[in-house]
């Protein structure tokens, strides 16, 4: 019976063709016409629990009697893909926040029982029809195509990496599987994934991921060198871009393009030597030289340790780093530096002093200069014959013992010819000699003594033993030195032969 104002159609007696059952629910769905009003059509389906059927109502849902309720729901889906994708929308939906009644499958499905049933298992009967009911009316295609789109939503992309499960469901595999049986997909099916910029090729789609991960790491770091272990996004970029460099030959034109947009090292050795002179040329301009410390660190990098390198692999360098280097006055051999530095220092040293008698403990700017000036007596015989003879020349002092004796003994030798004796009071001082001191020492190191030295100073009348008795000449010239001693003689350092025969002659006198 063709009746357009239909309002509802129940179902008395379960049917068991599906035809019939699309028929009369086909009926209920009819557009108004005539006149009616109708917003809604019914579909009224009894469904009878027996007390045993209340111990687990799901179980009972799922009868024959409810049999063709589901058939039912899959010709609405068969006849209507729009209602599918509804369907499926409202399944991924489910569970994760409560709807307002009315919405989400609400609107296309009401399911009402016995007010006789108890409300709690009324619920549980409600709920269990509900989700049977969209679980059979989502079609599969449809419910993985919403999870899909909740992907790209969420990550911009369609490039579904493998094994990833979205809502607990492995949309990674299901991908595969698309872009295997992508011939078999209808055309409505095929333009749904190509709105979603969905990734036919798999190696592709890597590709695409892999470049976007290099330009952001571009964009943050400023080069597109990266470390071989360097990880992006749980991604090995710095093994990727590795392979990239390997496989250049066979990647399209398009991609070698972007790569060398984004600065792109194809040969990673001339790009970090490149990164390295920069920072060389920065640490330049900063300290005015080029002499790097082994544990520098310029930005970041170990720049000390790459200096070294390169000292060690001069030979193999091109000539045109050769003379990247040497224009930033790059140091070769750091040991001739280092000399070249401390003598420069060591002529301050004699032009301000007027002597080269460096203190062990003294610094000359930034260098000890003391302690090289000590160690280079000690190694005096392995020097160059040009750097003896350059350090002569600004008088240096090899045996600063023997050049302090012979002082001492012009000092011994001017206070005799002043006071006739060789008795030198303990407290006696010239200049910033303690002459009485030395004085003593020699006594009590005289089994130590060369005979040179010893004969030095038996020629000029040295008293060995100070015990004894002293003549009356003698102790008026000990008086004599002892107001000598309350104050200091002028001279100090080593004296020529003719300022010590003046210094003698006043003495006598």
């Amino acid at each position: 019976i063709d009746v357009p104002a239909l309002d509802a159609v129940a179902f008395i007696d379960p049917r068991r063709s599906q035809v019939d059952i699309v028929q009369a629910v086909g009926r209920a769905m009819r557009k108004p016409a005539q006149g009616s009003t109708k917003t809604t059509g019914y579909i009224l389906l009894p469904v009878y629990l027996t007390t045993a059927d209340l111990a687990d109502p799901e179980a009972a849902v799922e009868g024959s009697a409810f049999e063709p309720v589901l058939r039912v729901l899959r010709a609405l889906k068969d006849h209507d893909p729009l209602m599918a994708r509804f369907v499926a929308k409202a399944l991924v939906a489910a569970g994760e926040r409560p709807l307002p009644r009315g919405q989400g499958i609400d609107e296309v499905l009401e399911v009402r029982v016995g007010a006789a049933l108890e409300s709690v298992v009324a619920e549980r009967l409600i709920e269990a029809v509900r989700l049977r009911a969209v679980e059979v009316a989502a079609d599969p295609f449809e419910r993985n195509l919403e999870l899909l789109r909740r992907f790209v939503e969420r990550e911009g992309h369609a490039r579904v990496p493998v094994n990833h499960l979205e809502a607990g469901f492995n949309l990674g595999s299901w991908s595969a599987v698309v872009r295997h049986r992508r011939a078999e997909l209808s055309p409505a099916r095929h333009q749904a994934l190509e709105q979603l910029e969905f990734a036919w090729d798999a190696r592709d789609a890597l590709l695409q991921r892999n470049m976007a991960l290099l330009q952001r790491y571009v964009e943050r770091e400023g080069h597109a060198v990266v470390p071989y272990p360097h990880i992006e996004d749980d991604v090995q970029l710095g093994w990727w871009v590795t392979t990239v460099r390997k496989s250049r030959d066979s990647l399209p034109e398009p991609v070698v393009r972007r790569l060398e947009q984004l600065g792109f090292c194809w040969d990673p050795l001339e790009e970090r030597f490149l990164r390295n002179l920069a920072l060389l040329r920065q640490f330049v301009v900063r300290e005015g030289h080029a002499r790097v410390t082994f544990d520098h660190t310029e930005d970041g990098v170990e720049l000390g340790r790459w200096v070294i390198k390169l000292r060690a692999k001069r030979a193999s360098l091109s000539q045109e780093r050769l003379q990247q280097l040497d224009c930033l006055g790059f140091v070769w051999d750091p040991h001739a530096a280092a000399y070249s530095s401390y003598l420069e220092a060591l002529k301050l040293f004699v032009q301000r002093e007027g002597h080269a008698r460096v203190p062990q403990a003294h610094v000359e700017g930034d260098l000890r200069l003391g302690s090289w000036v000590t160690g280079l007596r000690k190694k005096r015989d392995t020097l160059p014959a040009d750097r003896v003879f350059e350090l002569e020349r600004l008088g240096f002092v090899w045996d600063l013992d023997a050049k302090q004796f012979s002082h001492n003994l012009e000092l011994l030798r001017m206070f005799g010819g002043r006071y006739g004796h060789m008795r030198v009071p303990g407290t006696y001082i010239v200049g910033d000699v303690k002459l009485g001191v030395w004085v003593g020492n020699m006594r009590a190191r005289r089994h130590v003594l060369s005979p040179g030295r010893i004969a030095q100073l038996d020629a000029l009348g040295f008293v060995w033993s100070i015990r004894g008795t002293k003549s009356a000449a003698d102790e008026n010239a000990d008086d004599c030195v002892a107001e000598g001693s309350s104050t200091s003689e002028p001279a100090a350092g080593p004296m020529s032969e003719d300022r010590a025969s003046e210094a003698s002659s006043d003495a006598s006198t």
